[in-house]
């Protein structure tokens, strides 16, 4: 029965509205949809760069700590090792990391045989400079 107290009154949605409300959210996820995965590659790119600096500063900490050279390098998987050991996660497919050649070495006393290293993804690009006499490391965007 509806609500007038006609039983023969249509009660409910048409076809034709429930297409429409459909097309309107659909046309709302198409305009969303970029964005988001914009911010999603944006995330894992940082991500990606604050754990490539972070492995960067702890492997000269550890050169430091026991006046060794430690080589800096990509495992078979593309992780980042230092000393032949995994300082830092694997990156997500959207991100390549770039090593010069010769790569670069944390010395003992602190200094670096240094090298740019490059973070890359389809819409961004930083490269890593290593300071070659304090070991510093700063990103050039």
């Amino acid at each position: 029965m509806s609500a007038t107290g006609n039983p023969l009154s249509p009660t409910g949605f048409t076809l034709l509205e429930m297409l429409v409300t459909l097309a309107i959210i659909g046309l709302i996820a198409g305009i969303g949809y970029p964005a988001v995965a914009r911010g999603i590659e944006r995330q894992e790119f940082a991500r990606a760069l604050a754990n490539t600096k972070l492995a960067l500063r702890e492997a000269r900490a550890e050169a430091i700590r026991h006046n060794v050279s430690t080589p800096i390098g990509l495992d078979s998987q593309g992780r980042l090792t230092a000393g032949g050991f995994i300082v830092a996660p694997q990156f997500p497919a959207t991100v390549t990391l770039i090593l010069p050649q010769p790569a670069p070495i944390f010395y003992g006393d602190g200094t670096t045989r240094a090298g740019d290293i490059r973070l890359r993804s389809k819409r961004y690009d930083v490269t890593l400079t290593l300071d070659r006499v304090g070991g510093q490391i700063e990103a050039d965007r």
